[in-house]
Formats: structure tokens, C-alpha cells, sequence
């Protein structure tokens, strides 16, 4: 029975670990892998990459997703990264810091959901 009480307090514990987090509070995160979910306001289109900002546009925005050249294809396209503006997205990865705004890297299209506003 304890053993069992145990195991129900574990999973409620890392189920918190692994819970959505908004794009404002992406950076209390850092370096951490999480899902980071908000309204996208702009994806801008570049010779380097495509990024997905979030809550504001650039370059006030508090979150951002960016992908590369190389990986833009394996993402879904231009086309359907650009679908993504307006839309409530989450993006999973590790976090990272440039220029004080958190980001995540996204290699493939496994790491964007597009979830329905609530």
C-alpha cells in the first residue's frame, strides 16, 4: 500500500515537471527541454531561417521558434510554417538564450502542435 502511494506521488511530480509552459514564462527555463505554448504574432521568412514569434511581434517578442535553412523542409515547408501565424502553437525543445529572448531550435515538424484556442 505505500509502495503504491509512492508511486501515485511520483507521477504526480513529474507530471508537473513535463506541464505546458506559456511563452512568458519561457524564461524561467533555461537549457531545459519544454513545451512552450502560445499565440504566434509573426513568422518572418530570411535567407538563414524561418522564425515563429510569439505574443508580439520582433522585436518585442517574448519567445521565438527558429529553423534553420537546412531544416525547413523536415519542419513542413514555408508554407506551412507561415500557416502558423495567428494560431495557438506549442513548440517542445530545449531552451536557449540570444539577446535575452528565449528560444527553441525545431529540427522537424515533431516538435510544433497547433492546438485550438480555448
Amino acid at each position: 500500500m505505500k509502495i503504491l502511494g509512492y508511486g501515485a506521488a511520483l507521477v504526480v511530480i513529474l507530471s508537473a515537471a513535463y506541464a505546458d509552459i506559456t511563452a512568458r514564462e519561457a524564461h524561467q527555463y533555461m537549457h531545459a527541454t519544454q513545451t512552450v505554448c502560445g499565440e504566434v504574432k509573426q513568422v518572418t521568412v530570411t535567407n538563414k531561417a524561418v522564425f515563429i514569434n510569439f505574443d508580439v511581434p520582433y522585436p518585442n517578442q517574448s519567445f521565438y521558434g527558429v529553423v534553420w535553412q537546412r531544416n525547413v523542409d523536415a519542419a513542413g515547408g514555408v508554407y506551412a510554417l507561415l500557416s502558423l501565424n495567428g494560431k495557438n502553437v506549442c513548440i517542445t525543445g530545449q531552451l536557449q538564450l540570444y539577446k535575452q529572448i528565449p528560444n527553441i531550435h525545431i529540427d522537424d515538424g515533431t516538435q510544433i502542435e497547433v492546438r485550438k484556442k480555448r
